[in-house]
């Protein structure tokens, strides 16, 4: 039996954290993370320390005494336990979020300002990784120390800022599966998703019209855009036609995807024997029509 047990202040917020994974908890031997706070009499609540088990403190560094991080109660650097050695240091745009995220021990900055330097084609500003509405579109995870891209991931969207794909450029090198594209759907949730190794510009309209195997899923949602079902997982097998270049998916428990120049297309296919039922006049074969379920655009 697992057991977990919190502890809170008089704010409302957590202190402590136990976590006993061997029956129940016991406050002097199960593992525990404590967090501090400021007390309130500095006008601020905001968090202060977490504390591990093993007596090693980290603390959240709020910059020099009324500079703007101090005054907006907002996290400048992760400090170790020594006291000196900065984990992460933030740097913002606006009140409250973070551009840059620092770690010099594994010499990793995650950036949305970028490595190019100068401002944005598009936007005008130096903030590479934002589009035009603030969206996140080029996401890097910099090795500062061998001055290349540990991981590197963009993002496009529709006109209702619904995420379009995901393209992790790193991985594309490494020919590894972790693209996606997403299309349809109904209250922002995807209706076709496809993983692939490589998307390119004219894969990001449809979802098969992949140049390279893939791996595609549907989703089923109803009217108040809940998810209620997977409709399948084809494995996606590119094989282009002869005419019109349309790229069919393959099949899988009786479900044949199909996307071409006119929309995707998600189909029961007939299954099994034809079905008998009676009618006064006699009896009577029927097969099941297939039912054909949009991939929507």
């Amino acid at each position: 039996m697992n057991d977990l047990q919190l502890a809170y202040n008089g704010f409302g917020q957590l202190t402590s954290d136990y976590q006993e994974h061997g029956g129940a908890v016991n406050l002097s031997m199960t593992p525990e993370v404590a967090y501090g706070y400021a007390d309130g009499s500095a006008n601020t609540i905001r968090p202060t320390t977490m504390t591990y088990r093993n007596g090693r403190v980290l603390t959240f560094d709020y910059g020099a005494s009324q500079s703007p991080a101090d005054a907006a109660s907002r996290v400048n650097a992760l400090i170790d336990n020594d006291g000196t050695t900065q984990l992460v240091a933030y740097s913002y745009l606006g009140a409250g979020a973070f551009v840059i995220a620092n770690s010099p021990q594994p010499n990793v900055q995650y950036t949305l300002i970028g490595t190019a330097g100068g401002n944005d084609p598009v936007t005008g500003d130096i903030y590479r990784g934002l589009d035009l509405f603030g969206r996140i579109k080029d996401s890097y995870w910099y090795n500062t120390g061998t001055a290349t891209d540990a991981d590197r991931i963009q993002y496009g969207y529709d006109r209702a800022s619904n995420r379009t794909f995901r393209q992790n450029t790193v991985a594309e090198s490494l020919t590894a599966e972790f693209d996606e594209l997403y299309q349809g759907g109904k209250k922002r949730h995807p209706y076709c998703l496809a993983i692939s190794a490589r998307i390119g510009p004219k894969d990001r309209v449809r979802c098969n019209s992949w140049t390279s195997g893939a791996s595609q899923y549907l989703f089923g949602f109803d009217a108040t855009g809940r998810f209620r079902r997977r409709l399948g997982t084809p494995p996606i097998e590119s094989r282009a036609s002869a005419t019109g270049g349309r790229q069919p998916g393959g099949e899988l428990r009786g479900r044949r995807t199909e996307c071409g120049r006119g929309g995707a297309f998600a189909a029961r296919a007939e299954r099994g024997l034809a079905t008998r039922s009676k009618r006064a006049a006699g009896k009577r074969q029927h097969r099941p029509v297939p039912r054909v379920l949009p991939c929507r655009s």
